[in-house]
């Protein structure tokens, strides 16, 4: 089962704090062969926060090839799972951009988008 991240972890890995936790724990493999050697030296500096740093950091990798800038996100590993890859949403960055109050990502709702932004709300 995957991480279930708090409001604090989020509040944790978006403070300056946090970017550094993730820098470091970056620098470790978090392997699945690795992980029992790797947990205790996060467990020292970070306490509780390890478990949201090894799934931040393995899930930006997993992230890498489909997502751009994957090294910056917060990302559960049902969205990385759910999320559309960076190749195949651009095409249609440009019609987002015919949109400025729509800030949709699917093509699909794009109309619905439209409609919002036209009644003006």
């Amino acid at each position: 089962m995957a991480y279930q991240f708090s409001i604090d972890d989020v509040a944790f890995l978006a403070s300056p704090d946090g970017a550094a936790a993730l820098d470091s724990a970056a620098a470790l493999p978090l392997t699945d062969a690795s992980l029992l050697k790797d947990l205790p030296a996060l467990r020292k500096h970070y306490g509780s926060s390890d478990g949201a740093l090894v799934e931040t950091v393995r899930n930006r990798r997993r992230a890498a090839d489909k997502l751009v800038d994957a090294d910056r996100l917060l990302l559960t590993d049902i969205a990385l799972q759910q999320a559309t890859p960076t190749a195949v949403r651009t095409p249609g960055s440009r019609h987002r951009e015919a949109l400025p109050g729509c800030r949709r990502a699917r093509c699909d709702l794009l109309d619905r988008c439209r409609v919002t932004r036209l009644r003006g709300a």
